[in-house]
């Protein structure tokens, strides 16, 4: 029986789904983590995580000597810029893959020089990198990968079975619009909040659902009181990502505020991949690789609908507007999205693609 060995949060459910899949293709699946979360058929190796610059190293020691013990057929390290993922790396185990997250590549390299030469130094190691769209490889090119190493493939979905288990929340109002990003300060949540009053003086029977918890949740409810929009405004709060779709069934539009300008490296993201296969339509901030967005599917291959200012909150209440008032270019979104779902978003063909990728053999 082949043997992965895993790096990664188990308390996330996108790793769980993907050790689950090869738990399920019948390998030995090995886990190390500092998370608690525990997965059926998976053996777990708990990391202990403080702020201590001693259980840092404690941790590179600890994950170097699990990698050894096991002695996997293959590494496959999630999150490029984490403890264990450069831990992987000074082991000089092979073959060694990586798949990026978003901000570990977008993000995090510019926190500090130490954290962008760990980055690069991981990417001079590895011998594949995942990624999720193209401008992600053109980050990672800025950051020193070389180009055939790169593999690109979205996060999937399991669209037939997703469409098919989602329970169907009542709609009490004649619109709902959707934000599922946490309510962290890199999210920008304040910007939708800020875009509700241009959008309430042209439609009234509409509701904003805020799905995510966070640290920012007393900000945000007092920014929107200071705005008297509460009665227009959900805040949801945290919940379980099996929980989200139900949500779909009644939203119409699904905003995206996690600006990651010209640094993007996040890929599709999983939530906007499940709104596609739904058929919500997406409305995404503006940055350097979607300006063209919305004209054809050659300028950017996976989104097609329009684009917001991401400085501006009023261009958001007006892009909100046309297309909450165009019913036939929503209709139209959607089903160009979940067409390009079913291309390139099928979970159970991309695992299958990254099966080959990943057991091809030391």
């Amino acid at each position: 029986m082949m043997k992965i060995c895993l790096l990664g949060n188990s308390d996330s459910i996108h790793l769980q789904n993907w050790s689950r899949w090869f738990v399920n293709r019948g390998y030995d699946v090995h886990l190390i983590t500092t998370g608690t979360t525990k997965i059926q058929g998976v053996t777990l190796h708990r990391l202990k995580k403080t702020k201590s610059p001693i259980n840092y190293f404690l941790r590179i020691i600890k994950t170097i000597q699990i990698i050894r013990r096991l002695d996997p057929h293959v590494i496959n390290a999630h999150y490029i810029s984490g403890t264990e993922t450069f831990a992987a790396a000074l082991s000089h185990y092979h073959p060694f893959i990586v798949s990026a997250w978003g901000s570990d590549i977008a993000r995090d390299p510019n926190k500090s020089w130490v954290l962008k030469t760990e980055v690069k130094y991981i990417l001079r190691q590895a011998d594949i990198v995942h990624i999720g769209d193209e401008h992600g490889k053109q980050r990672l090119a800025k950051l020193g990968c070389e180009e055939h190493k790169i593999f690109i493939l979205p996060w999937g979905v399991e669209i037939d079975k997703f469409r098919s288990s989602v329970i169907s929340l009542e709609k009490k109002t004649k619109y709902v619009v959707l934000s599922v990003n946490p309510w962290f300060p890199n999210r920008n949540i304040d910007i939708l909040l800020r875009a509700i009053p241009t959008v309430i003086k042209k439609i009234k029977d509409i509701k904003f659902l805020f799905i995510g918890g966070g640290s920012l949740e007393q900000e945000l409810k007092t920014l929107a009181k200071q705005l008297a929009i509460q009665k227009y405004i959900e805040f949801v709060g945290k919940i379980s990502h099996e929980e989200i779709p139900k949500y779909f069934s009644i939203s119409d539009l699904l905003i995206d505020t996690s600006i990651i300008k010209d640094d993007a490296g996040s890929g599709i993201g999983v939530a906007n991949m499940e709104a596609m296969a739904y058929g919500i339509p997406l409305l995404l901030g503006e940055r350097g690789y979607l300006k063209k967005a919305g004209k054809s599917l050659k300028d950017e291959s996976w989104y097609c609908s329009i684009v917001y200012d991401a400085e501006k909150p009023e261009d958001l209440g007006e892009k909100i507007l046309i297309l909450l008032n165009n019913e036939f270019l929503r209709r139209k979104i959607s089903e160009q999205e979940m067409k390009i779902a079913h291309e390139i978003g099928d979970w159970n063909k991309n695992m299958e693609k990254m099966e080959q990728i990943m057991l091809g053999g030391r």
